[in-house]
């Protein structure tokens, strides 16, 4: 009896590892996604811009946004904490 609890236990921990392991790729996969538009965007954006450095511009869900238009030799940054130039 020992030895089939330990087995349907060591089954469920498989299962369970498989499901977080899921979960946190799709996450991870869909905020890379999220970066590399905006950066695509922001690279768009900049050739016809006053930003020599480049510009990006983040929506927050709020309604509210920030925008980084950045000199020579900077890059901008944008996520969901703020936009900055780097």
């Amino acid at each position: 009896m020992k030895r089939k609890s330990l087995f349907v236990f060591a089954g469920l921990g498989f299962v369970t590892a498989v499901a977080a392991v899921t979960v946190f790729t799709a996450r991870y996969k869909n905020a890379v996604g999220d970066l590399f538009m905006q950066n695509v965007e922001a690279l768009t954006e900049n050739e016809d811009s006053g930003c020599p450095g480049g510009q990006c511009t983040t929506t927050y869900a709020d309604g509210g946004s920030c925008t980084a238009c950045c000199a020579s030799g900077q890059s901008p940054f944008c996520d969901s904490y703020g936009c900055s130039c780097i």
